[in-house]
């Protein structure tokens, strides 16, 4: 009754989460089926399909269809992640995108967080070497050697547990002093072993990318699933930073030559229309950016361009037979929730910008109307809410509670 209740307050809310998303499942067909195969190429240690960019308008079910695939993954032991971009997580910082994807990932039957998870695994495990399969200089040569450090003083049973609660955060953010690992390195007699110069910025942010895969599978899970929600709010950035974050959104989607970790991103219907249609960016950008982008980061920037504009897969509308099931699942919902059984009556009128999601909120407010007042004669107005593209530099100001560097 308690999760039943919580779906429908969610679908009610128009943000369904996952005991809703499980007890409604999704239309979506073929693209469950593109995203399961998909998801099983990233499994492979030279797997190389790209990732997969949906689209469609305000309220068709794009968040719907992200918490689905999370579950679909969540039932097959992959670890998965759900991240809005917003003001608090904005695509052209690299950085904060990857704490953000750290923190919102889930794996199933465990409620810690997940790098906590990796460094119970690592330490059980006995040594880097043993947890991966392999020394990380083998397997990732172009990371930095202060990652296999970390690595090689997190397996050690000399540390505290305060120490260890500091190595699962810095693979969750990046943040480490230099002394503190210099401190565990002698502790463990192996100071003179690595190179600990830091990497900084995006090429830190790339490096942990690139890791955490790695960790994650040799933690126990199949793969790593991604799902970026509201990527059109990229539009609302500078050209400059519409380009890093077109650059960024690229590396994801390409998997940047890394394995086991498969990335989905959502916009709107409207999107390339505005971008690619009235801001040219698919033809200015490219010469606008200029020498701020390496040429690798000019390639992910054009494929991410090619992939948005180009390979995106466009949500298809609920059919007639689709909200006629789903109005007799969140009916059934309903009943298991609050202990009435609503009448099923008419879908509602088919209009062309009417979403699925206000399918769902008109059906519910009836039904609350009647359980409550026993009103059943209804007429209801609804409107849709579209969301602004328009630059703004709001958008870009940094948040007020971003966290310093560890000393």
């Amino acid at each position: 009754m308690i999760e039943a209740r919580k779906a429908i307050e969610a679908l009610r809310a128009g943000v369904p989460n996952g005991a809703a998303v499980v007890a409604l499942g999704t239309h979506l067909g073929s693209l469950s089926t593109l995203f399961l195969e998909r998801l099983e190429e990233r499994e492979s240690l030279d797997g190389d399909s790209p990732g997969l960019v949906i689209s469609g308008d305000f309220g068709s079910g794009k968040s719907h269809a992200l918490g689905y695939f999370r579950e679909l993954a969540l039932a097959r032991d992959y670890a998965a992640s759900v991240v809005t971009i917003s003001k608090e997580t904005p695509l052209f910082d690299p950085l904060r995108l990857y704490e953000a994807t750290i923190r919102a990932t889930v794996v199933p039957r465990q409620n810690d967080d997940i790098m906590t998870l990796v460094v119970a695994a690592l330490r059980a495990a006995g040594s880097a070497s043993t947890f991966l399969g392999a020394p990380l200089g083998e397997l990732e040569p172009a990371l930095s050697p202060i990652f296999s450090a970390v690595l090689h003083v997190a397996s050690s049973n000399k540390l505290g547990a305060e120490d260890v609660a500091a190595i699962a955060r810095f693979f969750a953010t990046g943040r480490l002093s230099k002394a503190r690992l210099s401190g565990w390195l002698r502790t463990t007699g192996s100071r003179r072993l690595f190179d600990i110069q830091m990497p900084k910025g995006a090429d830190l942010a790339s490096q942990l990318f690139r890791l955490a895969p790695r960790l994650i599978r040799a933690a126990g899970y199949r793969a790593w699933v991604i799902l970026l929600d509201e990527v059109e709010l990229l539009a609302r950035y500078s050209s400059l930073q519409r380009g890093r974050s077109y650059a960024e959104l690229g590396r994801l989607l390409a998997q940047d030559g890394s394995t086991g970790v498969l990335t989905v991103a959502a916009i709107t219907g409207d999107f390339c229309d505005v971008v690619f249609g009235r801001r040219k960016d698919d033809e200015v950008l490219r010469a606008r950016m200029g020498l701020r982008l390496n040429p690798q980061q000019a390639a992910w920037m054009d494929g991410a361009i090619a992939h948005l504009d180009r390979q995106a897969t466009r949500l298809r509308p609920p059919s007639h037979d689709d909200l006629l099931r789903t109005q007799a699942d969140i009916a059934a919902l309903y009943t298991k929730a609050y202990r009435f059984e609503p009448a099923l009556g008419p879908i509602g009128e088919r209009l062309a910008d009417r979403s699925f999601r206000q399918y769902i909120k008109g059906w519910i407010t009836r039904w609350d109307l009647a359980r409550l007042y026993g009103a059943t004669d209804l007429h209801m107005d609804v409107g849709t809410v579209a969301a602004s593209l328009d630059e703004s530099p709001d958008f870009e100001a940094p948040p007020e509670d971003s966290p310093p560097e560890e000393e």
